[in-house]
Order: structure tokens, then C-alpha cells, then sequence
């Protein structure tokens, strides 16, 4: 019997990583993104799509308050999980206090 390797695909383990893996399936981030960027300004340092990513693995994982979610992300592989690498330290409650703001 002879197996294509190109045919598996890898996944995560874990909550965050199946949140992770919905929430690019349906295109979270872009529907995110398209509703709540202003076209004038400047863009946010982190999206709010990916924004939205985080606080539903957060929910979904551990759920931290707002004010703890640097520290449940600095455990989290976040570059694995959306595939771009985001600084922890970055992700403070005013940050996440903005983008509810914004929703």
C-alpha cells in the first residue's frame, strides 16, 4: 500500500488549536477586519480579526478576564495558532477593551 504524504494535513492539539482552526476555516479575521477598520486613520497594530481569534481561544480555553490575557498568552504558541507572530506583551485589556469598544 502506498501512502501520499502530501495528503495529510497536520492539526493542532488541544481547544485553542480547533478555535484556531474554525475561526480560519469561516475567515474570521476578514469578516472582522471588513466590519470594524475605518478606511481613514491609522491601522491597528493588531488587526481586529485576530483580535477576535484570540479572545475566543481565550474563552474557549482557559477564559482569562481581560486584565490576565498577557499572561494565559505567553503560554499559548501563538505564531503556530495564527500563523503570524504576535509580541504577548502586546496583548494588554486596553487593547482587547478597544476592539469591544469597536464591536
Amino acid at each position: 500500500m502506498n501512502f501520499n504524504f502530501d495528503q495529510i494535513k497536520p492539526h493542532f492539539d488541544g481547544k485553542a488549536g480547533f478555535i484556531a482552526g474554525l475561526a480560519q476555516q469561516i475567515g474570521l479575521d476578514h469578516i472582522f477586519n471588513k466590519a470594524l477598520e475605518q478606511h481613514t486613520g491609522r491601522p491597528p497594530e493588531i488587526s481586529y480579526g485576530t483580535l477576535a481569534q484570540l479572545m475566543l481561544i481565550n474563552i474557549a480555553d482557559d477564559h482569562n478576564p481581560l486584565s490576565r490575557l498577557n499572561e494565559y498568552f505567553q503560554r499559548v504558541d501563538l505564531e503556530s495558532l495564527l500563523g503570524h507572530k504576535i509580541d504577548p506583551c502586546k496583548l494588554n485589556d486596553d487593547r482587547f477593551g478597544s476592539f469591544l469598544d469597536a464591536m
